[in-house]
């Protein structure tokens, strides 16, 4: 009788909202996480948004795309759905509109439309969802120019996992083609995730379940270990939820060879890598008793493979790591105990930590602040495709998770890609990025030879890899192009730093005659922040104009003179460019524009300024350049570079392939093109000497052999 009444509550709870079809009750694992936004705050309650981007080009048809919603949330209960103020019912709705909210950016200059656009996207990320009222499924489509949409899905854990956004994204470009194309669309018919909780909720009262948990007590019957993971900052003493991602691309080549290996051993790539990554983790904390949380799909178990729900079940996998046996004995053994573990995967994992014998530390993630996923055998964005549009998907990166550290792999369109979520409150980005190359060594031994003991499979110290990495006298991430070159000319003032024809400059005068044309800049009010077009014939001035404008803190926008007047007439005026820095022997090729510098003004007046550099600091998260992409699907639109997205490409192309002081790399590439910035600096920054071809030898293959043979 008081669930009935209890139920009747939930039903005449809001009289505003549309017509109740059913009251369930929630599973375990909603009431978990119900728990869990309650007393964890917001933050714990945006720490369980999942969040998904899709970038479309092409002719979208709006109307299509709003019934293609509509019918995804008619086909699926936990998309109109919302929860009892107790946690322990979920009220689904039987007409529950979901709108797609519009924001049209499309006549934002370019700077400021990359800033909304993401301004826009973090704030769905970061939604905090009313689990009471709801709804708790949003739908925002970002309008970037007439051809160019993003379409942003966010939602709710409670009411959908990782597995729930692939059936999401999958329908939603079977319904929007369909609408498009005028044809019925081919969709299974999706089960209930009423009929699920149900199933779920009977398991608990039954024997079977007893005999299930009955399992998991005695792998933690005699203690519960405690991951230790080597932290950076002091652990507060109240957990917190705050999040940053790093992605790191995988060879694919690695991740076959591991798949051979498990093969070799009757075992999954899944296992293969559970085990790396528990031998990985007992390297790091020295702890051979170690826990990781493993996610199993309900979805699976019960053969419910197209419904949106909560369905993922957390697996707290223990292992215990000997280091005289080889790993694939290890790996034949952990084989054995995943396959127990998926037998008793219906306990929940909230109800396992009730009965086991855990201290509650208000510090810490309770038994698995390490999670690992799976999902390398197919590529999402493959999968989907929405009719007449090219489409780019993306994860939205999380900024609250609920763990220390979730390693997450799957398959990108562009190959394996490893993406570590971390507690920024614990650990630095750095710490993370060496605890990537000491997991990928240990992958690269274990292939090499899977038959070495634990022990032998070791790696280099990777705080010793990664500074090897980034051995440099300098902190890449934290200067400015132009310092960088600055200090490079302090190291080697006599190096030739520029060729040109017969002439060459030493970097001591580069950076002198980069100083006064950076005085001379600011003299005519050039200011931080400002965009300055330049469209200089290939020359020396040409580098130290760039230079210059950096100097400055501003950023120069590339022209090139043969461009059609109209589209340089377009990103003048869109990038609201301060001043056009250009030259009179290319005037009439020129748009008309206010404020024009002529070069030859400014090397005639060079002499009247110091040779000493500009007094200010510039900011390596400001933009070095603005490059616009061809348009040919549109208006151009314009690209923002910073200075640690350009310092952080050369840098890594200095380590490898690499470059040297004595190396001289050939310059023929117009400005405009992105790679233009990877000729002109990468010498630069490594006291190499840059060689730069003029106009008429870029273009002439019969000059530019001349050039090569004499550059030898």
């Amino acid at each position: 009788m008081e669930s009935q009444s209890q139920t009747q509550i939930e039903i005449q709870f809001n009289p505003f909202l549309p017509e109740i079809e059913r009251v369930i009750y929630t599973t375990n694992s909603q009431l978990e996480i119900w728990t869990d936004c309650v007393f964890g705050g917001s933050d714990a309650n945006k720490a369980y948004n999942l969040s998904v981007s899709i970038k479309f080009t092409g002719n979208l048809v709006i109307d299509a795309l709003e019934n293609a919603v509509k019918t995804l949330v008619d086909r699926h209960e936990c998309l109109r759905a919302n929860f009892s103020s107790n946690g322990r019912f979920m009220n689904i709705f039987r007409d529950f509109i979901i709108d797609i909210s519009h924001n049209d950016i499309s006549q934002l200059p370019t700077i400021d439309k990359e800033k909304s656009k993401d301004t826009i996207i973090k704030d769905e990320l970061n939604s905090l969802f009313d689990l009471v009222n709801g709804p708790l499924f949003k739908v925002k489509l970002i309008k970037t120019d007439e051809f160019e949409h993003i379409l942003v899905i966010t939602h709710h854990h409670i009411i959908g996992d990782g597995l729930s956004f692939d059936i999401i994204l999958e329908e939603l470009s079977t319904l929007y083609s369909a609408q498009v194309e005028n044809k019925v669309p081919n969709l299974p018919n999706p089960e209930r995730f009423s009929e699920f909780a149900e199933r779920i909720n009977s398991l608990m009262e039954s024997d079977e379940y007893q005999h299930l948990e009955d399992f998991w007590l005695k792998i933690y019957e005699e203690s519960v270990p405690l991951v230790n993971l080597p932290i950076d900052n002091i652990r507060p003493s109240l957990r917190t939820y705050n999040s940053q991602r790093l992605d790191f691309p995988v060879d694919d080549n690695l991740i076959n060879s591991l798949k051979l290996v498990g093969i070799s051993s009757g075992c999954s790539l899944v296992t293969t890598l559970l085990a790396a990554f528990e031998l990985f983790l007992s390297k790091q904390t020295g702890q051979n008793d170690l826990v990781v949380g493993f996610p199993s799909s309900g979805n699976i178990l019960y053969d419910m493979r197209q419904m949106v729900g909560d369905c993922v079940n957390l697996l707290p996998l223990r292992s215990n790591i000997s280091s005289n046996i080889s790993f694939i004995d290890y790996l034949k053994q952990r084989n054995s105990q995943l396959f127990d573990a998926y037998d008793h995967q219906q306990v929940s994992f909230g109800h396992l930590l009730h009965k086991f014998a855990i201290a509650r530390d208000p510090s810490r993630v309770p038994l698995v602040p390490v999670i690992l996923t799976v999902d390398l055998n197919r590529d999402i964005e493959s999968e989907f495709s929405f009719s007449g549009l090219s489409h780019e998907f993306k994860i939205n990166p999380r900024e609250y998770a609920t763990f220390e550290i979730q390693l997450h792999a799957f398959r990108t369109k562009n190959g394996p890609s490893f993406q570590w979520s971390y507690n920024t409150t614990l650990f630095k980005p750095d710490t993370i990025k060496k605890m990537m190359l000491s997991f990928e060594q240990i992958l690269q031994k274990i292939v090499e030879d899977p038959s070495k003991t634990i022990e032998q499979i070791s790696y280099q110290d990777y705080t010793s890899a990664y500074n090897e990495l980034n051995a440099t006298s300098t902190n890449y991430s934290n200067v400015a192009l132009h310092d960088l070159i600055a200090l490079q000319a302090q190291k080697t003032p006599k190096n030739i730093a520029l060729g040109f024809n017969d002439k060459v400059i030493s970097y001591e005068d580069l950076q002198e005659q980069t100083n006064q044309m950076a005085h001379y800049l600011k003299a005519q009010g050039v200011l931080p922040g400002d965009f300055i077009a330049v469209s200089i014939p290939r020359c020396p001035e040409l580098v130290i104009s760039l230079l210059a404008i950096m100097q400055c803190g501003a950023a120069y926008l590339p022209l090139d003179h043969e461009y059609p007047l109209a589209r340089l007439e377009f990103m003048l005026e869109d990038s609201e460019a301060k001043f056009l820095l250009t030259s009179n022997t290319l005037l009439n090729a020129l748009p008309k524009w206010s404020n024009s510098i002529l070069i030859e003004d400014a090397i005639t007046a060079l002499n009247q300024y110091p040779a000493t550099k500009l007094q200010n600091r510039v900011d390596p998260e400001s933009i070095v350049y603005l490059l616009y992409t061809s348009g040919s699907t549109g208006k151009p639109k314009g690209v923002p570079i910073t200075h640690k997205n350009l310092v952080n490409l050369l840098s890594t192309v200095a380590i490898e392939p690499g470059i040297k002081e004595t190396d001289r790399l050939l310059s023929i590439t117009t400005i405009s093109f992105d790679i233009a910035g990877l000729e002109l600096y990468l010498p630069l920054i490594k006291g190499a000497t840059l060689i730069l071809a003029d106009h008429d030898t870029a273009r002439d293959g019969r000059l530019l052999l001349e050039m090569l043979e004499k550059e030898k």
